[in-house]
């Protein structure tokens, strides 16, 4: 399990371990993520590149401090790729962690339309958006793409926090916030059947 502030570096095989260019500059996605942070306008943030390399960006005298160490160089790639989906992954990857997630995470979030602006709000950038929302349309190909990429993680992931009858929609608390999920659950197929008026011999598909 990956926590905050958990180094990953010691897992990556040599094989994983990417270099920096031979002329010893910052890659062309690094440069551009460098540029977009120079941009925050609340927090102040610490970044370490792959080869130990620090920038610093923001106001030294915010009261929001947060830190991001990268491991590999493929991720500032995939942030520019693929956004916010990309941020994660390559956290859940290993790619690059933070001593502090939550206050990296509420650094992005009150800088969040700046960002997004500066990545998609260029011709290019919008294009690219664009054409990623292209292919992942719910068509029928789309549609079990992404039902199999957000859904399909396998019934122990699910037993984890749902309840035995592994009902995957909300439950009925009624007035008790201390009822169990499992009873909640039960209420709110009581109060469906009620609602429907159902008979003993009564089908429902």
């Amino acid at each position: 399990m990956i926590r905050p502030g958990q180094s990953l570096l010691h897992k990556l095989s040599p094989s994983q371990t990417e270099k920096l260019p031979a002329d010893g500059k910052l890659t062309l996605a690094a440069r551009t993520i460098e540029r977009l942070l120079k941009q925050l306008s609340a927090g102040y943030l610490v970044m370490t590149f792959p080869n130990g390399e620090q920038r610093e960006f923001g106001a030294r005298s915010d009261s929001l401090h947060a830190e991001i160490r990268f491991h590999r160089w493929s991720a500032f790639q995939d942030i520019l790729r693929h956004g916010d989906i990309g941020f994660a992954e390559g956290y859940i990857r290993g790619d690059w962690d933070s001593p502090h997630l939550e206050k990296l995470l509420d650094l992005a979030v009150k800088n969040r339309n700046i960002l997004e602006r500066a990545i998609y709000g260029n011709w290019f950038g919008s294009l690219v958006y664009r054409f990623r929302h292209f292919l992942n349309r719910n068509n029928k190909t789309g549609s079990k793409k992404n039902i199999h990429a957000h859904y399909d993680l396998g019934n122990a992931f699910y037993r984890l926090w749902l309840d035995p009858s592994m009902t995957y929609s909300s439950a009925w608390f009624q007035a008790d916030p201390n009822t169990s999920l499992e009873l909640a659950q039960r209420a709110k197929y009581q109060n469906i059947l009620k609602s429907l008026a159902l008979q003993p011999n009564s089908k429902v598909l």
